[in-house]
């Protein structure tokens, strides 16, 4: 789904009025630099959503100033100004360099409020940069500071920025809860703005429930609070999504319309994120209706937009339309080359979610920690109470009293200490029940990925070339179609091969596998795990070289081993470059050890 960020031209008298109040601010700045300092980011902040590159100039201004006479407050007020401007004009890593600047320059000042402000806006850049598990665990620290200080303003900037992040994670529930508790406020307030804002993200979570006509009367909503105040980011935000649901109920005709207002507004605003994400909507809609060259158009337009953009998500769905455009071409060699490309950073954003959900699910159980925790020192403090109001009574009291008052004590006591016990088991077998079912959760999780991720390209390619075979068999030589077979016969082999691999892991997941070491040629091994892998290797033009020596042998187990080297190998054939080379080789390192090395010339990983 989409992301919204402000960014477009206003009403030009309010922009010139705006201007000229600044100016005046600036004027007076020495005299009295914290609170013209004030004036100064609340002008920032009405002109950062009509004219976000007036309003980054001004902030970077007030910055220098603010350097000049040594004054922290003020920098981090200006960092906050140019974080939000930037945000705006959707350069993200520059937004959160800014909002990184003010946090520091915050907790330096030991300002609580303005450092949780800070991380509701780092919460939302966060999640436009992918960012998601640091986007919630900002966003609960900020909801957090402003919910336990009844900050009601804080509190919804902050709930509006976790409605985004959890959106992004999947939880849609939590993410419209959330967003309709924001909604109250921004209305209590009469902030119409952010109230648009709130009906986007329910819209959007509509949309995500198949809730069409729900989704549609809340953009609609957005849609006319952004067009009365000038918002046009906001209103082509909106368009884009009403064309997404046209397109899904199959009115192609009302999504292009909306396709194209949107990308008028996004053209004169240079949203080159967004324009591409136009451009292959208008192209599916032109598919659907056979003009294919039209498509082909838009696809390739888009494709040169975000070519040198980091936008991998984009440039995932622009791949993955020229793959299925190519395919239903039947131009398989262009079809097979996005598809590859599309893998690859299908690959990368994988990755990437695991990561983002599992800090996802950490941020939340640390969340529920601390809320038990908290209930627990209450249900002390409160047993403590009558624990020491008890001990004052008994003070009071007969000392026949006092021996039934012990009596009681000690009998209360004894219940306690049972219902402690009690629970405490009951924690330690509910402690080791999800501990099995994360790790059974886990192997599961692990097996299917890579099940789904390893068998795609092989079968593609088996594919591609069955039906060469069957498209071309009477103009194929007997040379060609011996030649053909083969290949078909080593890619039928490898799939066998990879298959048993897997199912060879899943059973060491199990424990269900038997060591069985034996002597083996440790050279025949490797080239053993090599044939596996010689097909892709010349499709890509990677050279695999074996620098062992044929007399070197070792004791172990032969399919432990060569599900090792296959695995290495596979990853150096996959992460080389066209025309790379594959080494494995072989070093004594003394003492009857040995180590066998397999390189490639990728990119590599980080040690991390």
């Amino acid at each position: 789904m989409r992301k919204y960020w402000l960014n477009g031209g206003g009403k030009i008298l309010s922009a010139i009025f705006a201007t000229a109040l600044l100016f005046n601010a600036f004027s007076a700045f020495a005299s009295n630099a914290r609170d013209e300092a004030k004036k100064a980011r609340a002008i920032i902040d009405s002109l950062y959503l009509k004219n976000p590159k007036r309003s980054l100039e001004f902030s970077l201004e007030l910055y220098k100033k603010s350097e000049k006479i040594g004054d922290k407050t003020t920098r981090a007020l200006a960092a906050v100004a140019a974080g939000k401007s930037s945000l705006a004009l959707d350069k993200t890593l520059e937004a959160k360099t800014f909002f990184y600047e003010a946090l520091n320059l915050a907790a330096s000042l030991r300002n609580e409020k303005l450092n949780a402000e800070i991380k509701a806006y780092l919460s939302e850049a966060c999640s436009k940069s992918s960012d998601y598990g640091n986007a919630l665990k900002l966003g609960l620290e900020s909801y957090s500071y402003f919910k336990k200080k009844s900050l009601k303003r804080g509190e919804a900037l902050a709930s509006l920025s976790l409605a985004i992040a959890y959106y992004y994670l999947g939880s849609s529930e939590k993410s419209k809860q959330i967003a309709k508790e924001a909604l109250d406020i921004f209305e209590m307030e009469g902030d119409e703005f952010n109230v648009a804002r709130c009906y986007e993200k329910l819209a959007l979570n509509d949309f995500y429930r198949d809730s069409l006509d729900a989704a549609l009367a809340r953009f609609y909503k957005a849609l006319d609070i952004f067009k009365s105040g000038g918002y046009e980011i906001g209103a082509a935000n909106v368009y884009y999504n009403l064309a997404l649901i046209a397109s899904s109920r199959g009115d192609l005709e009302r999504a292009e319309s909306d396709y194209l207002k949107a990308l008028e507004i996004y053209d004169k605003r240079d949203k080159v994120r967004n324009k591409a994400l136009c451009l292959c909507g208008i192209a599916e809609i032109s598919f659907y209706r056979g003009k294919d060259d039209k498509a082909l158009k838009y696809l390739n337009t888009a494709k040169n937009l975000i070519e040198k953009e980091p936008f991998a998500d984009v440039k995932a769905i622009v791949f993955n339309q020229l793959s299925e455009f190519y395919a239903s071409k039947k131009d398989y060699e262009k079809a097979y080359r996005y598809k590859i490309l599309y893998d690859d950073i299908k690959d990368s954003i994988f990755t990437s979610e695991s990561k983002n959900r599992l800090a996802r699910l950490e941020a939340e159980i640390a969340a529920e920690r601390k809320s038990k925790e908290y209930e627990i020192l209450k249900d002390k403090a409160r047993e403590q109470t009558i624990f020491f109001a008890a001990l004052l009574a008994l003070a009071l009291i007969a000392v026949i009293a006092l021996y039934f008052r012990y009596k009681d004590k000690k009998r209360a006591h004894k219940i306690l200490e049972e219902k402690n016990a009690r629970i405490a088991e009951q924690s330690v077998k509910l402690e080791s029940l999800n501990a099995e079912l994360r790790e059974a959760n886990k192997a599961k999780d692990k097996f299917f990925s890579i099940l789904a991720h390893e068998l795609k390209n092989p079968l593609w390619w088996f594919k591609n070339v069955s039906d060469l075979l069957s498209r071309k068999f009477d103009v194929l030589s007997r040379e060609n179609i011996k030649e053909i077979a083969e290949t078909l016969d080593e890619s039928a082999q490898n799939s066998l091969h990879l298959i048993e691999n897997l199912l060879h892991w899943s059973r060491t997941q199990t424990g269900k596998i038997a060591f069985n070491p034996e002597k083996l040629n440790l050279k025949d091994l490797a080239e053993y795990a090599a044939a596996f892998y010689n097909l892709q290797a010349r499709n890509k033009n990677v050279k695999i070289s074996i620098d062992i020596p044929k007399d070197v042998e070792i004791i172990g187990d032969k399919n432990m081993l060569a599900l090792a080297l296959r695995n290495l190998l596979s990853n150096a054939v996959k992460f080389s470059p066209i025309g790379g080379e594959v080494r494995v080789k072989y070093e004594d390192a003394g003492e009857d050890k040995w180590r066998l090395a397999v390189e490639d010339d990728g990119i590599g990983m980080t040690k991390e």
